[in-house]
């Protein structure tokens, strides 16, 4: 399971990551990291303040 627990494996992160990279003319992945981030859409994970293992986003 992936490290943020969305259920998916890390091959599935990887196709889909391989079918963003043309649709956003990102040449590596790293360019591709910066230009989610340089967004301000980005939904990071925050971890809750109670005690339950469940993670609440966060718009930047």
């Amino acid at each position: 399971m992936s490290t943020l627990n969305l259920g998916i494996s890390s091959r599935t992160v990887e196709v889909h990551r391989s079918n963003a990279m043309p649709k956003m003319e990102a040449r590596n992945p790293a360019e591709l990291i910066r230009m989610v981030f340089t967004s301000g859409k980005v939904m990071l994970p925050v971890p809750n303040a109670s005690t339950s293992p469940v993670m609440r986003t966060q718009l930047l």
